[in-house]
């Protein structure tokens, strides 16, 4: 997931630039990711196995 956020870290400044929708959206993503990967990442599988979680549905 490190990688993954590196690529996506400009995403919502191109967005925005480009006039494209999706800016907060992409801002969620990168503050989900950044969630999991704070601190030890226990949290992780409680936060992507939950109901209410798009990260994966919002990676593709």
């Amino acid at each position: 997931m490190p990688e993954l956020l590196k690529q996506i870290a400009d995403l919502p400044v191109r967005l925005r630039l480009l006039d494209l929708l999706g800016e907060q959206k992409a801002k969620e993503l990168q503050a989900s990711l950044t969630d999991i990967l704070r601190g030890d990442v226990s949290n992780a599988t409680a936060l992507l196995d939950s109901q209410n979680c798009t990260i994966l549905d919002d990676i593709q």
